[in-house]
């Protein structure tokens, strides 16, 4: 077992029971066995991947997924894992900022009306609590404005998956939000797509038939 974290891509002959965290491509020649591989995009048009969870930004390009023994395979195309890890930290902010808004405004609520006995010293403390408190509020605001967006560039229904040669049953096969598994033995090209009109993911027999739907 290994652990591999790249900015960049990989290129590498095999995978087995690894965690791959790469910005770019993962590119394999041969086979991913039992991994869990976070990545921009796959491109192994030459090799099997049976067990574990496949994330992907982009496309997934593989040439068989899963095995005749029924291995859970997850092939995950379109989801940014690396920008809900950023939508996770900014929400962590966020929740701290509200909380430490609340503190603020709890220790206003109890001086605001004692100003007048104050002397010049703890007004100016008070003075200096509600601009922090306004600050506060204001990065409230853009923080969640911004994980509003980003929640929105998460998954992306446009992202593809194709196997070339085999899809095994129990492998689980998702475009974006949405989710299918197969259940049954398919030999020969599927490139698996989001269909807009029909909300479900559909699979093309060649490169030219999705081609010709998609001028449609």
């Amino acid at each position: 077992k290994g652990s591999i974290n790249c900015e960049g891509e990989i290129i590498t002959k095999f995978l087995n029971n690894s965690t791959v965290f790469a910005k770019g491509a993962v590119k394999v020649e041969k086979e991913i066995m039992n991994c869990q591989v976070i990545s921009g995009a796959v491109d192994a048009p030459q090799s099997q991947i049976a067990g574990g969870e496949i994330i992907a930004v982009k496309n997934i390009d593989i040439k068989e997924a899963g095995s005749q023994m029924g291995v859970r395979t997850v092939l995950h195309a379109g989801r940014n894992y690396f920008l809900e890890q950023d939508v996770k930290h900014l929400q962590e902010e966020l929740d701290l900022s509200k909380k430490r808004v609340l503190e603020l405004e709890s220790s206003m609520k109890i001086a605001q009306p004692l100003m007048a006995k104050l002397s010049e010293v703890k007004r100016q403390g008070v003075t200096k609590i509600m601009d922090r408190t306004g600050q506060l509020k204001a990065r409230v605001a853009k923080l969640e404005a911004e994980i509003e967006e980003k929640k929105k560039q998460v998954h992306s229904n446009d992202a593809a998956i194709t196997i070339r040669a085999a899809v095994h049953p129990g492998v689980c096969i998702r475009i974006g939000r949405y989710e299918k598994t197969l259940t049954k033995q398919f030999d020969g090209y599927r490139r698996f797509e989001f269909d807009k009109n029909k909300y479900d993911i559909v699979a093309y027999f060649s490169e030219e038939e999705g081609k010709k739907d998609a001028k449609k």
